[in-house]
């Protein structure tokens, strides 16, 4: 660890000496949140405020040659050129998000040690690749993708460094800087470090990810370029979870297995790792920029060339019977199959008030997927590469209408038959009033199979197949939100999915991973309906004490069970909310409850890094309970937490899959601490 220790204080340093030739503002110290959700800037959907991306930095920049920086000015860009403000304010979503991978874990159920895999409570189809990905999902949750890496606009140099501690022993520390060396140019940098012991025998998790990004136009801003860089190691000691007879002595009350490494496993001497590197690189020129009169028109040519090169390898000093026969005698078991992507893309942006925003986009795809042992099998041919190409043209368009009616259409498919896909999808967001609005989407999705679905070679004999003859995964999806302020948000969703692909797990109990195939289901639909609640209800004005609570209904119809979800997913937030110590300290502090139903959740398959349907041995039912005290001083935000302390309050039959016991109570505490220079 002493070397993401180095790269902190690295990064601190240089951020308390970088300096741009802006003022430096007296930034932040007294900032207080006006508001717990973070701000959301589209470059062209406030043209009152701002007209383009340009428009936004021109104006922030007239701004700070007379008066100090101000927080609106610290700009978070997307790599769709979606706009949003640094966000230092605290909130329960803040809460929510202070965990591994950054996001709401709400529909996800995470495993006993940081770092590992999550089970799937819900599913939201229109959100999955439409192309074949590398596969090894359950590896994917913390992996940083195009749409995860950010640029950035700054008036001043930024630090973010955050902290949290793991489980028994480790760490999990990231820090991030970004500046603008000039006013046309910004850099940024960031690490993220874990280690993580774990509780149970051959748990460890580690993470090493590291990226940097560029932005850079000319002084006329008819020629820009941005560049990311990514590089991402991800690896676990696999367990296979618990054997038969300590999953009876988990079950069982002796306080001797209290102490979880006496509990045995199944695989001693396993690790999974996922390793990726990846190159975007993106140049344009504006070639028509009309900035004369009150119209705003913009059309802008470009290209982009992404590389990205990913591995999944499975290693094992010795087989084990755990999952069957082997093909080879080799003692040791080194599986690893690779993807490399490599798309050149053309696009133009055209931004016209009378029609809108238009974006298209061609793109020539091509695939190598391979293993580096040609064939395990001596008695058939059996292939170990796969090498698709493909050319798409998407094309994306959103105009406001009216000022209360947002439209946005995108348009996504492939142009051969061999590697067909497509992607239809749209919204309406319509403001009925200040207090009110509605969101109607709608998705229409054909999807190929992921490329370890297609072809899998493994020196265990269950983990091998080709499949070819496979018909495309057909995706209807609906969706109709209300939101009040004061309400909340309802949101109802409808899913129909035709020819899923799924991995099953066909043993004789779903405590053992040796009979894994991968199916394509066919007969019959599967009806996919989910229901949402997200509201805030304040108990007692005067005292600060305020519920929020959400509440997920669901139900799957047809797929002869292969699409296990919870019926019901609860989560509620008792919490006192206030000013302290003089207003020096904003609080937050309260009782975190989540809760699904029982349901036969997938089992966890490691040599393969996915999870397998199963209709056997079900989860769920249990309560979590969390404590937590949280706070923000000035851009500093102070998390302090026990996790699940009613662990030992009832039966303990608490599980994130079958085989893997979910993590026991632990105390935990860390800091997001932003530095504006």
């Amino acid at each position: 660890m002493a070397k993401y220790l180095v790269i902190l204080f690295i990064f601190f340093s240089i951020s308390i000496s970088a300096q741009i030739s802006l003022p430096r503002p007296d930034l932040l110290s007294s900032y207080i949140p006006k508001d717990t959700t973070t701000i959301e800037l589209d470059t062209f959907s406030n043209p009152e405020k701002y007209n383009s991306l340009e428009d936004m930095i021109a104006k922030s920049k007239e701004q700070i040659n007379d008066t100090l920086a101000t927080i609106d000015e610290y700009l978070i860009i997307s790599n769709d050129d979606t706009i949003r403000i640094m966000d230092t304010t605290y909130s329960i979503h803040k809460e929510y998000r202070y965990n591994y991978i950054r996001k709401d874990r709400f529909e996800l159920m995470p495993f006993a040690n940081v770092g590992h895999t999550f089970n799937r409570l819900g599913y939201n189809f229109s959100e999955m690749p439409t192309l074949p990905q590398l596969g090894a999902r359950g590896k994917h949750y913390a992996y940083k993708d195009v749409k995860d890496t950010y640029y950035y606009w700054v008036p001043t140099p930024v630090t973010e460094i955050f902290y949290k501690n793991v489980i028994n022993r480790g760490q999990l520390s990231s820090a991030f800087f970004t500046t603008n060396i000039s006013p046309q140019f910004n850099f940024s940098v960031g690490f993220k470090g874990l280690w993580s012991v774990g509780r149970y025998v051959n748990n460890q998790s580690d993470d090493a990810s590291f990226y940097t990004t560029y932005t850079y136009k000319n002084k006329s801003d008819w020629v820009g370029s941005k560049l990311q860089y990514t590089s991402q190691t991800i690896t676990n000691d696999e367990n296979g979870g618990l054997t038969e007879m300590a999953l009876n002595n988990f079950l069982s009350t002796e306080s001797e297995f209290n102490d979880r490494a006496r509990l045995d496993v199944n695989l001693n001497n396993a690790e999974s790792e996922l390793k990726g590197e990846r190159f975007l690189y993106n140049n344009y020129i504006n070639i028509i920029k009309n900035e004369k009169d009150s119209t705003n028109h913009h059309v802008v040519v470009g290209h982009k060339y992404h590389f990205e090169n990913k591995r999944f390898k499975y290693d094992q000093e010795q087989a084990s019977s755990f999952y069957g026969n082997t093909l080879l005698n080799n003692s040791r078991i080194i599986d690893s199959m690779n993807l490399e992507t490599e798309k050149h893309s053309v696009y133009a942006k055209i931004n016209y008030d009378k029609i809108g925003k238009l974006h298209i986009e061609a793109t020539r795809l091509n695939y190598r997927y391979f293993f580096p042992i040609a064939q395990f099998r001596k008695d058939v041919t059996f292939p170990n590469k796969l090498n698709p190409s493909t050319t798409l043209l998407e094309v994306k368009w959103n105009k406001k209408i009216t000022p209360k009616l947002d439209v946005k259409v995108n348009l996504f498919r492939t142009l051969d038959s061999v590697q067909y896909s497509h992607r239809y999808n749209g919204s309406l967001d319509y403001t009925l009033n200040e207090d009110m609005s509605i969101n109607a989407s709608f998705a229409q999705l054909s999807q190929s199979p992921n490329f370890n679905w297609q072809l899998y070679q493994s020196n265990y004999a269950m983990f091998n197949w080709v499949n070819e003859n496979w018909e495309q995964q057909e995706t209807n999806y609906a969706s109709l939100s209300f939101e009040h302020k004061k309400w909340g948000k309802i949101t109802a969703t409808g899913q129909q999915i035709s020819n899923y692909f799924y991995f099953k797990n066909s043993s004789e109990t779903p405590l053992t991973n040796y009979l894994i195939t991968q199916e394509q289901h066919t007969d019959s639909t599967i009806n996919y309906l989910k229901v949402k609640y997200e509201g805030e209800l304040v108990l007692l004005k005067k005292l600060h004490i305020s519920l929020i609570n959400t509440l997920q209904y669901q139900n799957v119809e047809g797929g002869e069970g292969v699409l296990h979800v919870p019926e019901i997913i609860a989560r509620s937030t008792l919490a006192y909310t206030n000013w302290v110590a003089d207003k020096a300290m904003y609080l937050q502090t309260g009782f975190n409850f989540k809760y699904f139903t029982s349901y036969f959740g997938d089992s966890y398959v490691p040599v393969i890094g996915e999870f397998a349907s199963q209709n056997q041995l079900a989860i769920g039912g249990f309560p979590m309970f969390d404590f937590f005290f949280n706070g923000k001083i000035k851009t500093a935000r102070i998390f302090i937490k026990m996790e699940f302390f009613n662990h030992d309050l009832g039966k303990p039959n608490f599980f994130s899959a079958p085989a893997y016991p979910f993590r026991d109570r632990v105390f935990r505490f860390g800091i997001v601490w932003n530095f504006f220079h």
